[in-house]
This record gives structure tokens, sequence and C-alpha cells, in this order.
């Protein structure tokens, strides 16, 4: 008798034991926040405190070495915050292999307020997530995201184009002495626009020398220019790919209230099917840990450029003024490609540099 009581008091314990603490797979599984290949985070818990709302996370790294991940831009209600550290980022090292747990405190605007909805952005080996959503009164009800979900971006990818055919490609000739060529580092032609202010080089291209100091490089006489500012091109070095020609803008400035300062660069080149379009958008910022591709139009109030005027003179060295455009991104940036010889009075220069910190420039001419 006494030894089926100890069974039954083993049993009852043991029943108790598994209703108090059920098998993992009978567990209610915790909300997927992201699912990428290499990494998926997984919601614990939203707790409301004081001052801020602390979210607890658990972050699995899949690949085979440590990985740094990023927590950028909360917001609680729509309303730009920071964390706990006061910043708008947070960085965390993710061993390899393994799932970690997180736990971020991110600080109310108003500790009267209540939030209804946090967001916060992740980045992971170099790519920036849009924002995932945590309904504060309902947290289990989140969308699951990834690391590769589309947005409106800074700049529309495809490329306005002037009507007609393209320009013939434009072969830039020049030639330097023996001794020159000898003790030359590189050379460059500038494509320049007459502008009332003076001389805008909008265009740099690598100039190819041989050993006799003939130099010569091909312009693919194209321009792009932004619907909110036609008169100027972008600024930037043409180069060949593939045997067709890409341009790189020179770094563009962006500002946002969420994000004070980051640069743009643009690769622009030619598809295959003979169009122009935006390839590349080098995003980059200190605040956000890194660059990334593409620029989010989200993160990006105001866009700024630089027109350097040189002096205009037979040979332009000096920088005569710096104009700063400034374009409001209330929508994507649209580009067009336009004939550069429609733009105005265009102009050329050649200049090199050489092995012993000289350098010299060669008089402008006429395209």
């Amino acid at each position: 008798m006494s030894r089926n009581l100890g069974k039954l008091v083993f049993l009852s314990l043991a029943l108790l034991g598994m209703l108090l603490n059920p098998p993992s797979s009978a567990r209610a599984e915790s909300p997927l926040l992201l699912e990428d290949e290499a990494l998926s985070v997984m919601l614990d818990g939203a707790v409301q405190q004081q001052d801020r709302v602390v979210i607890s996370l658990r972050c699995a790294n899949r690949c085979e070495t440590e990985e740094l991940i990023h927590f950028l831009v909360p917001r609680i209600n729509g309303k730009d915050t920071v964390f706990a550290s006061q910043w708008a980022g947070e960085e965390l090292a993710l061993p390899p292999g393994q799932e970690t747990a997180v736990s971020l405190a991110i600080l109310k605007n108003d500790s009267a307020e209540t939030p209804a909805m946090i967001s916060f952005r992740m980045a992971f080996q170099g790519k920036l997530s849009v924002p995932v959503e945590i309904d504060a009164e309902n947290p289990e009800a989140v969308k699951t995201i990834s690391l590769a979900e589309n947005e409106p971006t800074a700049v529309r990818n495809e490329v306005a184009s002037d009507s007609g055919p393209d320009p013939e490609p434009v072969l830039i000739r020049d030639r330097i002495s023996p001794e020159e060529t000898a003790r030359l580092d590189y050379g460059r032609a500038w494509i320049c626009l007459e502008t009332e202010e003076g001389l805008y080089p909008f265009c740099q291209i690598r100039l190819r020398v041989d050993d006799q100091g003939e130099a010569e490089a091909e312009y693919s006489g194209i321009a792009f220019t932004a619907d909110k500012d036609p008169g100027y091109p972008l600024a930037g070095e043409e180069k060949e790919q593939d045997g067709r020609p890409v341009f790189q803008t020179e770094e563009i400035a962006l500002s946002s209230p969420s994000v004070f300062y980051a640069t743009l660069r643009l690769t622009i080149a030619r598809t295959e099917t003979g169009n122009w379009a935006v390839i590349k958008q080098e995003y980059e910022s200190e605040e956000l840990g890194g660059a990334y591709d593409p620029a989010p139009l989200e993160l990006a109030d105001e866009a700024e450029f630089l027109v350097r005027i040189a002096e205009d003179s037979p040979t332009p060295r000096e920088t005569a003024g710096v104009q700063p455009r400034l374009l409001a991104l209330d929508r994507p940036l649209s580009l067009r490609a336009r004939r550069t010889a429609d733009l105005g009075r265009i102009q050329i220069y050649c200049e090199y540099f050489f092995n012993d910190g000289s350098d010299t420039v060669h008089p402008l001419y006429p395209l």
C-alpha cells in the first residue's frame, strides 16, 4: 500500500512539474521580429517603466564569425527618441552560432506619455532593415521582416533621358613631354560648364598616357542633373566598366531629424537596354554605424551637393568659390541624363600630377 502511495505521489509531482514547466515544444513561441539567412531576432517581451520601455530580445547569429548588430533610430508613438545611452544607436557583438539575450531600454520623450507603438531599425552585415514595430498593448502581434524589405529611397533608380539619340563619345587628346612622362603619377581631364559665377568643373576622367607622353580619354558626352536643380550637373568621375561608361558622384550630404548627417554617393551606369540607371546608392553615417545600400527616404529630409567654381582663366588652378545646392527630399529625387552640349558652353582642361609632388595644368579648350 505504501509502495503504491509512493508511486502516486511521484506521478503527481511529475505532472505538476510538467504543468509548471512545459517542454519547449509546448511553450508559446516568442514572436519573430526579423528572419534572415544569417540572423533571426525574437521578441521576448516589452515592459513599460516610468521613463522608458524595456524590450527583451533573443538574437541568433547563424554565421561562423562574430558579427555586430546595430539597433537604430528608436521611436515611440512615431516620434524620435534615444536609447538609455542617450544615443540613437546601439551596437552589440553577437558570438558565432549562438543565441544572445539582448535588453534594449528606449527612453520616453515624456514620462507621462503612454507608449502605444515602439519602433526601431536593425542593421547587420551592411544591411539596414525597415523599422520593426511593436504594439505596446499587444506585443505578440508583430510583423516579421527581413533585411531585404523594400522602402522608398532618397533617389529614384530610374534615370530619365532627353529625347533623341545619345551623342557620339568625345575623344579627349593631350600630350606631355618625355621628361614629364618619366615622373608622371597620373593625369586627368576635367569637363567644365561656364556659368555666370565662373567655371564649374563637374566631370573628371582619368587620362591614359603612353610612353611617348600621348594622353587620351573617352568621354560619353552625358551629364546628370537633378529634377529640382536642372541647371547644375552632378559632380563626379566617369569611368569605364565592362566596356560601358559609369559615373560616380561626389559625396552628397543628407540630413534629417532622425540622422543629423549622412553622405550619399551614387553610381550611375548604362544598362544592357541602353538606358541609364542608378545601380548603387552608398549611404553612410557614423550615427548608423556604417554604410548601406540603398539610402532610405525616411532618413533624408534634405540633400546638399556642392558646386565648386574655378577661376575662369586659361589654366584654372584655384577654386574661386563654393556654392551649396540644397534640395528638399519630400519625395525621391529624380535624375535626368542630358547631352552635355545642351547645358551651355563646355570647356575642357587637362592636369597632371607627378611623383615629386609637382603638377601642371594645360590650357582650356572648347568641347
